[in-house]
């Protein structure tokens, strides 16, 4: 029973009951994850009920990705969650948290703590970007038997939820959607693995495993996201590629650049209307007060070539004291004076700073290694490591190419890299044997012709040790 003190905080006719159980939650776990868990703990026989007594009313929100009715139930757990704590580590409100300024933040999670969520996707620019459609329950086969032997029980990771994720930044595996079955609803509560689910993607791309990973860095450590993006780190890192020269985007060499990128994409889900329109890029980095989408945003991350890692260097290494910074001021102050102007001016016309191109050319190589490796990790079929495909993964594409002098480590590094026929017929062998049920080495002729090989270049001999391998479960 509550106290009289207690009592002084309820609405008049309004009676709060203190919530005798309530799961410990996950890491990662969605809010309506622990609802689900809830329901099943108390062995509840209805959402209504389950959702009057977490919530005080019958949410509708509960199976959204930003949920209302936060307020009431801080109150039933006494306090032990606030509803700036339920909201930053059980929804995807963190993700958005770069992008916001600090009252727009504030009152969404005051419009998250009442009853009444009108407006609220509205405001943060969800509903004007068209993401809703493709927004459905996503889970990760691996994920749900990890879970199971970590916690006894699958849940609802919240970055599975976010629009643009795909894939698991955990295990790399593709995610399946469901289809509530009998045209239910999350009101079904379920949680993953219960119902069949199909793959979202029939072949995910660099871009995909980039902008997830990087949306659950930014998810989990939304402080270092918000610094980066205050300080107009895109910005800085174009301004670093050649891409914007006294204070002005180089408009049309962005756009060619970005356009030989989009034919590396996804064209699947919610990524196929990014690669075939980029009128919002621009639109993107000139910003103008508009409400950038998370998603978008690290999908330009992947456009310019940054990764997770190169975000970290960022946080930890901080601005380059060789570039010019000045344009890292907040938009929201006053235009510069004519004089002031002037003097920016004179100092860009006339400051030249050296090259280092020898910084340049030990990047460069560092990311032609990376380009490698991370073809040799794509899930399918192997593609060849060829000079073209080598290139078209690194952010200078084939411009370095035209200065071949400046880049030798480069380019001795790219011949290294490179696949001979006999080496690629290994990788593509050792994929197929690898899913494929072996019953003895008669099935050489099947395996060829599953990995697309004709004319072979592997030795009866290496063809023996690939299938002994094979059986044996050694990589």
């Amino acid at each position: 029973m509550m106290s009289q003190h207690g009592e002084q905080f309820l609405s008049e006719g309004e009676r709060v009951e203190r919530l005798l159980l309530f799961p410990e939650p996950f890491p990662d776990e969605s809010l309506y994850s622990l609802a689900v868990r809830y329901h099943r703990l108390v062995a509840s026989n209805s959402y209504r009920r389950t959702s009057e007594e977490l919530f005080g009313t019958y949410s509708r929100t509960c199976g959204s990705v930003l949920p209302c009715c936060l307020g009431a139930l801080s109150q039933r757990l006494n306090g032990h969650y606030s509803v700036r704590d339920l909201a930053e580590f059980h929804t995807l409100l963190p993700l958005y948290k770069p992008f916001l300024c600090a009252e727009t933040y504030d009152s969404a999670i005051h419009c998250m703590q009442g009853t009444d969520g009108t407006g609220l996707k509205m405001s943060l620019g969800i509903t004007a970007s068209r993401l809703l459609k493709y927004s459905c329950f996503r889970y990760c086969d691996a994920c749900v038997q990890q879970d199971y032997g970590e916690y006894g029980i699958p849940y609802w990771h919240r970055i599975h939820m976010a629009a643009g994720s795909c894939v698991c930044p955990r295990h790399d595996t593709v995610l399946r959607s469901i289809v509530f079955p009998g045209n239910t609803d999350w009101r079904r509560l379920s949680l993953p693995g219960e119902t069949p689910g199909s793959l979202v993607l029939e072949k995910p791309t660099s871009d995909v495993f980039t902008v997830t990973k990087i949306q659950f860095w930014a998810l989990s450590n939304s402080q270092a996201a918000c610094r980066l993006v205050g300080n107009d780190f895109l910005k800085w890192h174009l301004t670093e590629m050649g891409f914007r020269y006294r204070d002005r985007w180089r408009e049309q060499e962005i756009l060619r650049f970005v356009e030989q990128r989009l034919h590396q994409g996804n064209h699947e889900q919610e990524y196929q209307p990014l690669v075939s329109d980029l009128e919002w890029i621009m639109c993107s980095l000139r910003r103008r007060g508009r409400v950038i989408q998370p998603f978008r945003y690290y999908f330009l991350c992947w456009l310019f070539g940054v990764d997770e890692d190169r975000l970290r260097n960022f946080e930890h290494r901080g601005f380059n004291p060789e570039i010019d910074n000045s344009f890292l001021v907040d938009a929201s102050r006053r235009p510069a004076t004519k004089n002031e102007e002037s003097k920016v001016n004179k100092v860009i016309k006339f400051r030249k700073n050296p090259i280092d191109w020898a910084d340049r050319d030990f990047t460069l190589s560092k990311k032609l290694i990376a380009a490698k490796s991370e073809i040799i990790a794509e899930i399918g079929k192997p593609r060849k490591i060829t000079k073209s495909v080598l290139l078209r993964m690194v952010a200078n594409n084939y411009s370095f190419l035209h200065t071949k002098d400046k880049f030798p480590k480069s380019l001795k590094m790219l011949d290294s890299l490179l696949e001979t026929d006999h080496d690629y017929q290994l990788r593509k062998l050792r994929w197929a044997i690898r899913r494929y049920s072996l019953s003895g080495y008669q099935a050489i002729s099947v395996i060829n012709r599953y990995a697309g090989i004709r004319i072979s270049k592997v030795s009866s001999i290496e063809m023996k040790k690939l299938f002994f391998v094979g059986r044996s479960g050694i990589d």
